[in-house]
């Protein structure tokens, strides 16, 4: 895989702001050939996600399927979103449908803040690795980090929690690799 440098990923990262804030297309070339590598984080299309929505209340575009088309649609090289808990059957659909697109997955995971939430931790990452997904992304700390915190003993407390959450949660991650 080629890593994207800044100037290839700019003009490419401001055209897909505008298919989102203007409605207009990347140009498709196929469900074999995505027209970048650039992936879109579900968050990205919050806006578009609210419109679908006021059009065809059922549809949701955060739903792992619908986001991967969309995706697609876009011309997009793969997708970042909370994949939640799928069966075997969805994750095998999910990974077989980005494959044959050409498209990589990446899951999105909220850490094991207690044991009680090793369970359903360790189901978000089963299925992250059934599904295909090549990286899984989380967030120890709350809101936007240099915003949150008037001062270092405030974001002492709050890291240490996040700490121990990725202390609990290292084990399951390294058992599905």
């Amino acid at each position: 895989m080629s890593n994207i440098t800044r100037r290839e990923f700019l003009p490419t990262a401001s055209l897909a702001a505008g298919t989102v804030v203007f409605g207009y297309h990347l140009p498709t070339a196929g469900a074999e050939n995505p027209t970048t590598r650039v992936g879109l984080v579900v968050y990205t299309l919050g806006i578009r996600r609210k419109a679908l929505r006021a059009e065809e209340s059922q549809r949701d575009l955060f739903e792992p399927f619908s986001f991967l088309d969309e995706c697609r649609r876009l011309g997009a090289g793969g997708m970042q979103i909370p994949l939640g808990v799928l069966d075997a059957e969805q994750c095998g659909r999910l990974r077989d449908r980005a494959e044959a697109c050409g498209m990589y997955l990446e899951g999105m995971v909220e850490l094991p803040f207690s044991d009680s939430e090793l369970e359903r931790f360790a189901a978000a990452i089963r299925t992250a690795r059934e599904a295909g997904a090549r990286a899984v992304r989380t967030v120890m700390l709350p809101g936007r980090r240099y915003e949150q915190f008037p001062s270092l003993d405030e974001y002492r407390r709050f890291a240490e929690p996040g700490r121990l959450a990725l202390k609990r949660a290292a084990p399951i991650v390294e058992r599905n690799r």
